[in-house]
């Protein structure tokens, strides 16, 4: 097959000796998965903790060594692709070796992109029992979409084992490359140097094995004459029906029924497609599809919906709300099923970034849906989008190449399309081994899109960095993101390196941009040090023995004699406008809970700015809430309804070390304790006293007092926040109330039957009593807040979606039921005039407990014995 090279992606891929291109598409390629499982190389077999084990020690005793096998099956995602099949069993000797072919139940012209061979490996453990010792995972593809072949060293994960060296595994890497590239034709063959080569690669990578503290598992794949790139079938194919059929016993055989696949396939086909474009649904059958996009996120749907809305999803494509129902019905494992989806989805109609969030999550795996949702995000400007940074940032962990696997199974990090070295330009070619000839310029275009489809990517991340580059405030406030779960390496390490990683990737790209991009990154290094500073300083504080006044003393004793205290020039990573040039040495004190945390006052651009700093306490779950409810605020205000709340600033900068915004105020407790009767109108009047105004006081301080009373009793029921005490309800002289310390939230509450919401008797009689205009206002207030966040309750489970595999505390206790808990608070299960009618009810119920009241009193009386 010749063709004249017009393009220099093509003249990349021509052989010297002739002009033809050479590789075999993977839907061409009707084979069965083989491979050769050779031998267990590396590591140290050290058989001393048997002897520790009664049932290890039986099998000693009995075959004198422990007996070791192999399994091997096919997975994609989390599917697993047909049964998986073992090797006979070994002696375990320091390297145990097979040398079996294995046959695995699948084409590769059938296999996904994201196949991976699994690999298990199991001892032994007395009789009739065994235990499985370390487990392997080497993707069929590579990163640029190419079958693997040849010999592959793939790295064996064993329990309470620590990851093997950088520098093994990338030797290791590294010599396999050359032998592959060399096997590929990608050298010149001399014979009498090749023979040294060989002898002198194969002492290379023995001596790199015997090195290594980790095992390796031999395995060799199939090699090809060409090149396969992973290509998907464009359209169904016709077969002739043959004479004689092999009747199958699904129950023999199979987990599932053969006739509801082939009826999903026949629901699917591409044929059936164009039968679909112009259908239009019954009433009864509109009735039911609008029924399914109103089910919740939480509920699954069962087979006759996602036939349904499959069916009818060219008719469903008008309305920007049905898309994440009509994915959801997609099986994405299927590559032609996966090619009309993406035809259907350039077709729909445009969604918002409220609903593009959703499409992040971790159900959306499908690089065409992630890639989507991305492209409506970057529709937003850079205040909406850091609305959501925080939920972002979590999902880079879902993008498909955000923790890809290497040749030997280490994982390595994705990385931009400017970062990506070009291997196409070095294929080797023709397509010769299926005997099928390509015009010039169908094959160009052919290699263009496997070689674009191939390649990882992560465009959140681009989109990430893209605002960073321009927005020092964005660029902040990502790279403390990041730096949170880079320090969170107690649940997952893997995610801990990789938002390392990602933060590194963050500041190389700010030093290598203009003179605005390095002005940024000077910023992130000059707040950095100031957060290490505070960190420092609240340590050795903690650690210092002595009374609170004594370490009091202590503090204003080294800010005040520390420089570096006094010419400080660096933004607030909690809040990147404000420009902190010092700190006032004789404000600072030390708050009496538990944690004894810093209260700093600061002189910045803006003034004094007080601040919060924690040592020893994880404030991811209160930066959480908090964002939470600035977004809240902002959905209100939108609909011209501003309940005067206070979303003060909170950041974790690690987990254990974070810092709040003090705002000036008063514990409730303290007003009530301090101010005679109606208390919390009297603490108002000390400033805002009017004689001509209702109550005496001034209407605008009554106004604001009723509304954020209004607002934070409606979203603290939301939220589920619990532990509400006089203590942290604060009072502001101006009439805002605010809630502070949120370690309790989704339902919990350490005090035994808690109120639906915080509303004490002291705080209806502030607004004149049960009966009173200002009480009528409140409840007013209540019901449009309610109504205004059940519209926006798709937006808020949405980014609690996208939290549930954080490290926030009370999200962490019980993920699968996180979005349930928040969903039924919502009552989306009501209209709107049920829904008000039942939040009623529980104003109601929260006025008239008294369990809460008896609590209440007890807690004061614990905090005045504590004092």
């Amino acid at each position: 097959m010749s063709s004249t090279t017009t393009d220099s992606f093509s003249e990349g891929l021509l052989n010297e000796d002739q002009e033809t291109l050479s590789y075999v598409p993977s839907c061409d390629l009707a084979q069965t998965v083989s491979l050769t499982i050779h031998s267990l190389q590396g590591g140290q077999n050290d058989n001393e903790p048997m002897m520790d084990d009664e049932y290890l020690f039986y099998a000693l005793q009995r075959s004198g060594i422990p007996e070791v096998s192999v399994e091997c099956m096919l997975t994609s995602g989390s599917h697993t692709l047909g049964f998986p099949r073992e090797t006979s069993y070994c002696p375990s000797s320091s390297h145990p070796t097979w040398t079996e072919d294995i046959q695995l139940p699948l084409l590769y012209s059938d296999l996904p992109r994201n196949t991976c061979l699994d690999f298990s490996i199991w001892d032994t453990r007395g009789p009739a029992m065994r235990k499985k010792v370390g487990t392997a995972s080497l993707p069929i593809f590579d990163e640029c979409g190419t079958l693997r072949t040849g010999r592959q060293y793939v790295e064996v994960k064993q329990p309470d084992t620590p990851p093997a060296a950088k520098s093994v595994r990338k030797d290791v890497q590294k010599v396999q490359q050359l032998i592959s590239q060399y096997n590929a034709g990608r050298m010149l063959h001399v014979e009498w140097l090749d023979e040294l080569t060989n002898s002198r690669l194969a002492s290379e990578i023995e001596d790199l094995l015997a090195a290594s503290t980790v095992s390796y598992l031999v395995v060799d794949l199939p090699r090809f004459p060409s090149d396969v790139l992973f290509c998907e079938d464009r359209l169904d194919t016709v077969e002739h029906m043959k004479m004689l059929r092999e009747n199958e016993d699904p129950e023999m055989m199979f987990t599932e029924n053969l006739v509801e696949v082939k009826h999903h396939q026949q629901m699917r086909s591409r044929r059936r497609g164009f039968l679909d474009r112009d259908l239009k649904p019954t009433p009864s059958t509109r009735d039911k599809l609008a029924e399914i996009i109103r089910k919740s996120v939480t509920e699954p749907l069962v087979l006759e919906e996602k036939d349904l809305l499959w069916r009818y999803r060219f008719y469903l494509s008008r309305n920007a709300h049905a898309l994440p129902k009509v994915l959801r019905a997609v099986d994405w494992s299927s590559p032609a099923e996966a090619k009309q989806a993406q035809e259907t989805l350039e077709a729909w109609e445009p969604i918002d970034t409220h609903t593009a969030l959703g499409l992040l999550g971790k159900d959306f795996e499908h690089p065409v849906v992630r890639s989507y949702a991305v492209k409506r995000l970057a529709e937003a400007d850079d205040e909406e989008l850091s609305l959501y940074l925080l939920q972002l940032v979590q999902a880079l962990k879902y993008e498909p190449w955000s923790l890809s696997r290497s040749v030997d199974g280490t994982t390595t990090h994705a990385h931009d399309d400017d970062d990506d070295v070009d291997d196409d330009a070095h294929r080797q070619p023709v397509h010769q081994a299926m005997g099928v000839s390509w015009a010039p310029g169908q094959m160009q275009r052919l290699a263009k899109q496997q070689s674009a489809r191939a390649k990882p990517q992560n465009q959140l991340r681009s989109l990430l960095f893209e605002r960073a580059r321009e927005n020092p405030e964005f660029a902040q406030t990502l790279y403390w993101y990041l730096h949170v779960e880079e320090h969170d390496r107690e649940r997952q390490v893997e995610h801990a390196d990789f938002y390392g990683q990602i933060r590194k990737q963050l500041m190389a790209m700010l030093n290598g941009g203009g003179p605005r991009q390095r002005e940024i990154e000077r910023a992130i290094n000059a707040s950095a040090r100031f957060v290490k500073q505070l960190c420092s300083l609240s340590t050795e504080i903690a650690d210092m023995e002595g009374n609170r006044p004594r370490k009091v003393a202590k503090l204003r004793e080294m800010i005040e004699q520390s420089p570096q205290f006094q010419n400080i020039n660096a933004p607030l990573p909690m809040d990147p406008g404000v420009i902190v040039k010092s700190i006032r040495h004789d404000d600072a004190h030390i708050f009496k809970s538990a944690l004894k945390p810093l209260g700093l006052t600061l002189e910045t651009n803006k003034g004094e700015y007080g601040i919060i700093f924690k040592n020893g306490d994880d404030l991811r779950q209160d930066q959480l809430v908090l964002q939470v409810i600035t977004l809240m605020d902002r959905l209100l205000k939108k609909e011209n309804l501003d309940l005067k709340l206070t979303p003060y600033r909170c950041l974790a900068v690690t987990p254990v070390f974070g810092m709040l915004q003090r705002i000036p105020s008063e514990a409730m407790a303290r007003v009530l304790a301090e101010y005679g009767a109606n208390p919390i109108q009297s603490f108002f009047k000390k400033k805002y006293a009017d004689d001509d105004a209702p109550y005496g006081l001034n209407k605008e301080v009554m106004d604001s007092y009723v509304r954020s009373c209004a607002g934070y009793c409606v979203i603290t029921y939301l939220l589920g926040v619990g532990d509400r005490h006089l203590d942290n309800l604060l009072l502001r002289d101006n009439g805002l109330l605010f809630h502070v310390d949120f370690g309790y939230i989704l339902g919990r509450d350490p005090k035994p039957y808690p109120p639906p919401m915080k509303l004490t008797k002291d705080m209806v009689e502030a607004m004149g009593g049960a009966s009173s205009e200002e009480v009528k206002r409140f409840r007013s207030h209540c019901f449009n807040c309610f109504l205004i966040l059940r519209k926006n309750a798709s937006l808020i489970l949405n980014l609690f979606a996208l939290m549930i595999d954080s490290n926030v505390h009370d999200i962490s206790l019980d993920r699968d039921k996180t979005l349930v808990k928040v969903e039924e608070k919502f009552r989306l299960d009501m209209d709107d005039e049920v829904a008000v009618k039942y939040f009623k009810e529980l104003l109601d119920n929260s006025l008239a407990a008294l369990f809460p009241r008896v609590v209440e009193a007890v807690h004061t009386l614990a905090q005045y014995m504590r004092k």
